[in-house]
């Protein structure tokens, strides 16, 4: 894969790459431009601009990766939502790899009833997607406005104690822009985790419709379920979260002597 593929492919990872290698270069400069004065009033700036800065986009780059590792995982869910629709309204082979190429991001939040939905409701997530990010992004443009309203301040200004207020101007911004760079990911992550629990519920009680036997009068304490020794939960043996994994059949009553509980997804 050539570079230029990567960074098309990657932009996110490639923004943030270079906004961390932007955020050391800042800092490297900001610590020469200090070290050259031994007047407080002339460092402040340099601070502002070398060392509060590179911060800033030190957080935008960390961000900015994490962000496309979850990215991966709303992809990995839409293909998972592809499979369980049974393929309808598939895209040719030519648009999956452009849809596969191209930035996904998570939403605000997961929408109901993923499955079987037209394919308009995973656009509408997508732009939902796409307006968080753009007030991010508005977000994190005020706050370099206020650096740079802080530091061309703070080089006007002749003496130090003159100087202070606009660095701590300064550092509350980079707090900020820290704080909302927090928010964005823990909203990304929690629309995963979301709609991972809705995809993997329906794949259950699909599976377990699919292929339990006719339902018989009675309590069935006799059927067998899944599990390992090591796990608190029992699943039924077409459980999603049982699949691949080294288990066991036992009773019901053997999986609750062990301490175990029934499985929230499949509901054994």
């Amino acid at each position: 894969m050539t570079l230029w593929v990567w960074i098309r492919s990657q932009w996110d990872r490639a923004a943030g790459l270079a906004a961390v290698i932007a955020g050391a270069v800042a800092l490297a400069a900001g610590w020469i431009g200090a070290s050259g004065t031994v007047y407080p009033a002339q460092q402040i700036p340099f601070l502002i601009s070398g060392g509060l800065f590179g911060i800033f986009l030190l957080g935008v780059g960390c961000t900015a990766w994490l962000s496309a590792d979850l990215r991966d995982e709303w992809r990995k869910l839409d293909q998972l939502d592809e499979t369980l629709r049974g393929g309808r309204n598939r895209p040719s082979g030519r648009r999956r790899r452009r849809l596969a190429a191209g930035p996904v991001r998570p939403g605000r939040s997961a929408g109901r009833g993923d499955v079987g939905r037209p394919s308009v409701n995973r656009r509408s997530r997508r732009s939902s997607a796409f307006g968080s990010l753009g007030v991010h992004l508005a977000l994190q443009l005020l706050v370099v406005a206020v650096l740079a309203v802080a530091w061309s301040r703070a080089s006007s200004e002749p003496l130090a104690r003159d100087n202070e207020h606009w660095l701590n101007l300064g550092i509350g911004a980079v707090l900020v822009s820290g704080a909302l760079n927090g928010m964005f990911l823990m909203v990304g992550r929690r629309a995963v985790t979301v709609r991972r629990d809705r995809l993997y519920r329906t794949a259950c009680l699909a599976s377990s419709r699919a292929t339990d036997p006719p339902p018989v009068s009675g309590p069935q304490r006799s059927a067998k379920f899944a599990a390992g020794p090591a796990m608190t939960r029992y699943h039924r043996p077409t459980c999603a979260l049982a699949a691949g994994k080294s288990l066991r059949l036992e009773p019901r009553r053997d999986h609750e002597a062990a301490g175990r509980r029934p499985c929230g997804i499949c509901r054994p």
